[in-house]
């Protein structure tokens, strides 16, 4: 629930990093739904371009090895602005230059 309290405040194109899963199909069912909010992803990875998807698991990846060139790459291709991410990386993204909007318990809103 705590991640859906943070989608009203978003503004633009935004991916969601959960704590151990990057399967976020959930929230972006519910920010297109109710707030009409997109995300590259779709609702859900079916159906979506192949390369997409393979950058689906760049950014994991750019994530965990903490590589802002790679990860800042990825969102600028992808058009990505917005960002609610787990509390445990919202320091990488920080150090990526982006911002935080706002911060909950276990997540950050982040945003270029």
């Amino acid at each position: 629930k705590e991640i859906l309290d943070v989608l009203p405040n978003i503004k633009k194109d935004f991916i969601a990093i959960g704590e151990a899963s990057y399967d976020m199909n959930h929230v972006y069912s519910i920010a297109a739904v109710r707030y009409n909010l997109k995300t590259p992803f779709g609702w859900g990875i079916q159906g979506v371009r192949s390369d997409i998807v393979a950058d689906k698991n760049k950014i994991k990846q750019s994530v965990e090895s903490r590589n802002c060139n790679e990860f800042n790459s990825i969102m600028k291709r992808l058009n990505v602005k917005e960002f609610i991410i787990y509390k445990d990386k919202c320091d990488f993204l920080k150090s990526c230059k982006i911002r935080e909007i706002e911060k909950t318990k276990n997540y950050c809103h982040l945003a270029y």
